[in-house]
């Protein structure tokens, strides 16, 4: 069953973490381009998030628990507002 989503959060050690995780025991997810469905595993088509360190990103997908399906990036935030979401989140700073 899918259940698609629009999340944000900012990306950290190269994964994903919820601004507003939602009562998940973990706010991280990793992105994948692969369909919650198919037979291929999730990591063969994972996203790298490398360049988006520290960043905002704005992502839709297919929640799958530890994994955001068929994840597209919709946005980037830049500097100023990175840091007004991590501020903002109640996130503790890297």
């Amino acid at each position: 069953m899918e259940h698609p989503i629009e999340v944000m959060g900012l990306v950290r050690r190269g994964e994903l973490v919820l601004s507003v995780p939602s009562g998940r025991p973990d706010p991280s997810v990793r992105l994948t381009r692969v369909p919650s469905q198919a037979a291929e595993a999730a990591e063969a088509e994972e996203l790298d998030l490398s360049r988006y360190e520290g960043r905002a990103i704005m992502v839709r997908g297919d929640d799958q628990g530890r994994w955001i399906h068929s994840a597209e990036i919709v946005d980037v935030a830049g500097p100023i507002l990175s840091a007004v979401v991590e501020r903002l989140s109640g996130l503790p700073r890297p």
